[in-house]
């Protein structure tokens, strides 16, 4: 390959709904030769708010880097879109999200804070 470009490696996915009420979704992904293998599931929730709809997530999904024996377990931030009925139709990302490694001791926690409805700036 030219200089500073990556070799070129394949990724296995598979991913599945394992369940409809709650839905959950199971997912598996690999590249053995970039030495890394993602696995977990999602349960997703959500609720009606009038002019928005609010999609929460229930994870468990991990992160293993093969050469080093780490595993890195994540979460992820609830899923917000506004304007379904007044106003310019918007989505991002809210709440709390979480990274820890239990064989490091690194961890990080993260919050992405929404747009307040006056005023204020996007993520």
């Amino acid at each position: 390959p030219p200089q500073g470009s990556l070799p070129e490696t394949r990724c296995y996915v598979v991913a599945e709904q394992v369940s409809h009420h709650p839905p959950i979704t199971a997912i598996f992904a690999s590249n053995r030769q970039a030495g890394w293998v993602f696995h977990g599931t999602v349960r997703c929730g959500s609720r009606f708010l009038g002019n928005a709809v609010d999609s929460t997530f229930v994870t468990r999904l991990s992160l293993v880097l093969l050469a080093r024996k780490e595993e890195y377990f994540m979460t992820l931030p609830d899923y917000h879109v506004k304007g379904l009925v007044i106003g310019s139709m918007v989505t991002e990302f809210g709440g709390p999200c979480a990274v820890k490694c239990k064989q490091t001791g690194y961890s990080a926690d993260l919050k992405f804070n929404q747009k307040p409805m006056f005023g204020g700036f996007f993520n």
